[in-house]
């Protein structure tokens, strides 16, 4: 074949041609030269003015690669080595300047793989061309930088006026009020949506600490129940009896009364080890108890012997629910009553009897007919009986109460939480002895009064009822903080204030009462000088005792009734009361109530909303648990958002050690980094027939454990465990799903009807879909907290601390100014004994200690984990009982889209590596907008694969994938919406309207319709219902070795040809699409990557048809407009009509 060379634009040209072409006269092989030249070389790019997806409108981000790069080709030297590297430019050397403005534009681009042979292996060639792309981009290494740069640029060079001017616009904006009854303003909105302004922002913060205090103190339980529970199964098959049986045992054993040897034969029930866990859970019970003081709680007392915690089971609630219907205002998440204010409820129903005893009486009100206790049925149960239910609400209740406790004395400055913070060590005699006379000359008084002062952070005050009926304010007192150690000069002083009423009480912080001693005071002394006055003798307080003054208030009713009123006025004198401003006192209402998980109303509304709960909890554990492609895609979107959130994979050979390392701590951090308790594991796993070796079950080292770890500064113990008090482990599976406490302790011990067992979350496949998901999420979260304490190992000063209140502290701050603290609790070494008030002091102490540097760093580095990997309790009360009940996944959608928005902009760099990656994909196949493969496709987000064949282009949809994708359902808000509802809610509401809004379509179009399902079939009413169970639904598009019949297309003559399930014996498949191949249907099931053709020149036929059946419609408006004189009318649509026809527009009836 000849070769002819031949000029362009100054350059020489050679190529093969035919003899026929020779034949051609001169003009013609000129211009079919220039074509193949154009084809081949041209990079200029027609600008795509077609509606676009979300990863098309981040290319420009390409602006800065692309102008420097195509001004670089069209410069001097720049072209010389453009050419050198193999590049053809047909326009050279038109300047630097006119190739950087092409460029801005996104006119030209130059890529890596236009450099390469097509004849290279295409997965090299992408990667190849994926690096060049990326190393010759300038965002690679000034983008976050840059924005942050910038930022500090605007922030330094505003003008103070200016920033106060948009400070105060801001503010005017928070303080409107809405359209909304109620007095609901812009405050509100913000607070529904868990964006709380000022100091609301405050006290989200200080919720947020509270919930890490609930994650340390459920720690521990999460440990020790599954142990207690299995015990009684093992115990009871060992000895041939029921676990009731031995269960009965260890209970009556908790509540035999103090001082009394277990019964000999609830030992020989229990055994050694039944015996060692009850001694152990009950010092578990005397600890709580001694919590509960040092908190100052007054709390369901409890006393380790002789006690056993007195929980309703959901018949006993439904009878004390009849029995005190007038008295009870709300059920709490433990199913117990919460009774009005003013009801004080006995602790113990008949203290003096045994659970066991209480519920023989309660039989028959619940219907039970068995002689027999043990086989008695659970729901005729009137108090639980199985101790781990039992001990489990208990435990539970006493965590969510120290939690809630805490809460209130941080945000309200309790009194036990400002002013001097001692450790209850100093107080004791032998430690001052031990520390005192110094021989610097510090005496005890100098120390105690240099200790560190906690100041009240003030969201509201504490009020009480001044002189002539004013109100005073509580502070704290410098005089006695100038003499700590002084009792006699009180801890807070009394100021007037004069905008009490500005303020608001806040429900669900209790007021301070006076101390009854107090209140007994005030009553004798106005009763002895009412009996003085009566001329009944001279009495002081010290001459009568208590039972001679009950006696004389017996015979002096008179005056003992005005003794009532005085003890009355001193208790309304000296109540102090919690108030605050409007906005604080709602976010933290909301905030109490979310931690008290009551749900307050009628009965009726409790139970639906537990029945709602529960089908929802069922229906949504399925869907995500047993499903391959969920996991697999979780996996994806956990590895990509901890890359463009924090950066882990910017280093692929070290993100890749990071994983490694992530995987090694969660193995280690379960066997508790012990070689020994790795084995007993394994023994166990023996005993039910799972053998596993060192391959799936490798040996500890134990010297690992307490070594640096990762380059982090921290050891393998300590990762784990600040990680675990930190809710760092797995939270998507357990946190996301609303379930009551009593529920889940029920499932925990088995004690769930066999239905829900079946269909419910804790179906086995449901619980190891989630164990496995769980591993493979807590993977991506403990890799982000490695990867960022290595980070902060190497350079502090990128990171802050984000403080409760907001603020961004330096690491190098933390700790100065005893501005920030954090709790902790301590045995007191004088337990027992009197204190100067003649009080006992309690076993345990709590105090605060100025937060340190390295609480700081393992709180930035779980920030960054819950940034990334989010947080799934991180809502409002709006949004956790209303918007999470309407839309199951909301949390996901609420998380992901803002998280997105915020690092497009403070890392761009990393949105165009993911922008570069799709690039690559798509090099062959050009520039493809939504005129081309419709708006179907185009809205789940379309990553093309190869060239174009026939006019089928292969592709897969990154939505639900690729996280930054979910970014392009902000273009179609509505649709989010409607997808988003629950089907509890939007499938009835589409059976009745007969209506799907999925396929915009009606359900039933003709009567009688029928469609297959598992290739069965079935009414198409109810083809629409069993879609909503997506496991089987995914099964049924899985259709395995074509079971389901097939329902394919012949690729020569386009034909649809479809197949009977069953080898004949189903129905026809015809309610599918048409089936991909075995290959790609199982990699889709497994990967969750959906691969599909798409057929370009069918979506262009539709898209052509929608245009001729829109421009139909517009004509016809014209038509009936004219008829009607509406001229102006008429004007406006002939020229939308014009625009439709000109391609300027399109879906002018927004129909689609």
């Amino acid at each position: 074949m000849p070769t002819i060379q031949y000029q362009f634009n100054g350059q020489t040209f050679s190529s093969e041609v035919t003899d026929s072409f020779l034949a051609r006269p001169q003009d013609q092989q000129n211009s079919i030269l220039k074509g193949q030249l154009l084809e081949k070389y041209d990079d200029k790019i027609e600008p795509n003015t077609g509606e676009r997806g979300i990863m098309d409108h981040i290319s420009f981000l390409e602006k800065p690669r692309s102008a420097l790069l195509v001004g670089a080709k069209e410069s001097e030297l720049g072209g010389d080595l453009f050419r050198a590297a193999g590049g053809v430019d047909l326009t050279p050397e038109e300047g630097f300047w006119e190739g950087f403005g092409r460029g801005w534009n996104l006119e030209e681009e130059i890529r890596t793989q236009d450099f390469l042979p097509d004849s290279m292996n295409p997965i090299l060639k992408g990667v190849l061309g994926f690096a060049g792309d990326v190393a010759t981009d300038p965002l690679t290494y000034v983008g976050g930088s840059a924005i942050k740069g910038l930022g500090s640029i605007i922030s330094k060079s505003t003008p103070r006026s200016v920033a106060k001017g948009l400070t105060s616009a801001r503010n005017t904006m928070f303080e409107k009020e809405l359209p909304i009854a109620g007095g609901v303003g812009m405050k509100d909105l913000a607070r529904w949506f868990n964006a709380p302004v000022g100091e609301g922002k405050h006290v989200k913060g200080i919720y947020g600490t509270a919930q890490n205090h609930l994650k340390r103190m459920e720690k521990e339980m999460a440990t020790e129940l599954p142990k207690l529970n299995e015990f009684f199964k093992k115990r009871s098959a060992t000895l041939g009896v029921s676990a009731a049986h031995i269960q009965k045992a260890f209970r009556d054993s908790m509540e035999r009364k103090g001082g009394v040897s277990v019964d000999l034969q609830y030992q020989r029930d229990l055994g050694d080890e039944g015996q060692k866990l009850l001694s152990a859970w009950e010092d578990r019970t005397t600890e709580w108890y001694d919590l509960e003081q040092a908190y100052g709680l007054q709390y369901d007392p409890v006393k380790g012997r002789g006690y056993f915690p007195r929980m309703l089971t959901d018949r006993g609630r439904k009878v004390v629910e009849e029995r005190d219907a007038d008295l009870i205002e709300s059920i709490d998440e433990f199913g117990q009553p919460i009774y009005k204010a003013g009801f004080r409820q006995h602790r113990k129903k008949r203290p003096e009897q045994t659970v066991s005893a209480i519920n023989r009486g309660e039989e028959a009100a619940l219907g039970a007919k068995t002689p027999n206790p043990l086989d008695r049925p659970y729901e005729h149960q009137f108090f639980q009986e199985d101790p781990t239910i039992a001990l489990g609400l208990r435990w539970s209740k006493h965590n969510k109460a120290l939690q809630r406790k805490w809460f209130i004395d941080e945000v309200t400055d309790g009194y036990l939480t400002t002013g001097h913070q001692w450790d209850p060590k100093f107080f004791n005699p032998e430690w001052i002895r031990a520390h005192f006379p110094r021989k610097d000359g510090l005496t005890y008084e100098r120390f105690m009064r240099e200790q560190p002062v906690k100041s009240p952070i003030s969201m509201g005050t504490w009020v009480r009822k001044g002189p002539d009926d004013t109100y005073e304010s509580r502070h704290l007192n410098q005089a006695r903080l100038e003499k700590p150690l002084d009792q006699n000069i009180e801890k807070y002083a009394w100021k007037p204030v004069d905008n009490a009423s500005d303020f608001q009480k806040i429900k669900g912080i209790p007021d301070r009462l006076p101390k009854q001693e107090e209140l007994d005071q005030a009553w004798t002394t106005s009763f002895l000088e009412q009996l003085n006055l009566r001329g009944l003798g001279r009495f002081q307080r010290n001459m009568l005792d208590d039972a001679q003054i009950a006696s004389l208030s017996k015979q002096y009713p008179a005056a003992a009734k005005v003794a009532d009123n005085a003890r009355d006025a001193f208790k309304r004198d000296n109540t102090e009361v919690f108030l605050a401003p409007k906005q604080v006192q709602r976010q933290m209402e909301d905030t109490l109530d979310m931690m008290s998980g009551s749900i307050v109303g009628e009965k009726k509304l409790r139970d639906f909303l537990k029945f709602y709960d529960g089908v929802q909890n069922g229906w949504k554990a399925w869907t995500l648990g047993v499903r391959p492609a969920y996991h697999t895609r979780n996996l994806v979107g956990n590895i990509l958002n901890a890359y463009t959130i924090t950066g882990l994979g910017e280093n692929i050979p070290q993100a890749i050690k990071t994983f490694g390392n992530a995987a090694k701590l969660q193995y280690y951090g379960r066997m508790n980094g012990s070689q020994l308790f790795r084995n007993e594991t394994v023994n166990k796993l023996k005993g039910i027939n799972i053998k596993l070796g060192d391959e799936l079950a490798p040996r500890i080292d134990d010297t690992l454990w307490n070594k640096e770890f990762h380059d982090t500064g921290y050891t393998m113990k300590e990762i784990v465990e600040n990680g675990r008090n930190r809710g760092v482990t797995a939270g998507h599976y357990s946190d996301d799903l609303v379930r009551d406490q009593v529920r889940a302790q029920e499932a925990a011990s088995g004690m769930i009807s066999p239905t829900m067992k079946v269909i419910g979350p804790d179906n086995p496949a449901v619980k190891l879909g989630f164990k496995i998901g769980g591993t493979v999420e807590g993977n991506a979260r403990y890799a982000v907290f490695l990867d960022t304490l290595a980070k902060i190992k190497k350079n502090p000063t990128m990171f802050k601390w984000a403080a409760p209140d907001g603020t961004q502290v330096p690491l190098s701050e933390v700790g100065k100014g005893q501005k920030y603290w954090s709790t902790k609790v301590v045995d007191n070494p004088r337990a027992g004994k009197l204190n100067k008030k003649g009080e006992v002091i309690p076993a345990k102490s709590q105090f605060q200690t100025p937060m340190t540097r390295d609480e700081a760093v393992f709180d930035i580095a779980s920030q960054q984990v819950k940034a990334s990997q989010f947080d799934y309790l991180d809502l409002s009360k709006f949004e956790r009982t209303v918007l999470k009940r309407a839309m199951p996944f909301y949390t996901w959608t609420r998380k992901n889209i803002p998280a997105q928005l915020k690092h497009l902009i403070l890392n761009p760099e990393r949105a165009e590596k993911l922008h570069l990656a799709k690039e690559q994909f798509e090099h062959e196949v050009g520039d493809l907008s939504y005129e081309d493969y419709g708006e179907f496709w185009g809205d789940r987000v379309p990553i093309f694969l190869g060239k174009e064949n026939l006019g089928v282009v292969k592709a897969f949809t990154a939505l639900n994938v690729l996280p930054m994708a979910d970014l392009q359902r902000m273009f179609r808000p509505r649709r989010l919406l409607t997808e988003m509802v629950t089907p509890l809610i939007k499938e009835p509401l589409e059976q009745l309207a007969n209506y799907d809004t999925f396929r915009k379509s009606p359900i039933t179009e003709t009567a009688g319709e029928m469609k297959d399902y598992f290739g069965i079939a079935l009414p198409a009413w109810a083809w629409k219902l069993v879609q909503v169970i997506v496991p089987l639904t995914e099964i049924n598009r899985l259709n395995p070795f074509n079971v389901f019949g097939e329902r394919s297309r012949d690729p020569a003559t386009g034909r649809t040809e479809i197949t009977e399930a069953f080898g004949g014996l189903g129905a026809r498949r015809e309610s599918n699409p048409i089936d991909a191949p075995q290959v790609s249907r199982w990699l889709r099931f497994f990967s969750g990557f959906p691969m599909h053709d798409v057929n370009l020149r069918q979506q262009q036929y539709f898209a052509n048809k929608n245009l001729l059946k829109d421009a139909a419609a517009l004509k016809g408006k014209m038509k009936w407009l004219g008829a009607n004189k509406k001229t102006r009318k008429m004007e406006a649509v002939e020229e939308v009509l014009g625009e439709l026809l000109r391609g300027e527009i399109t879906d002018p009836m927004n129909r689609r």
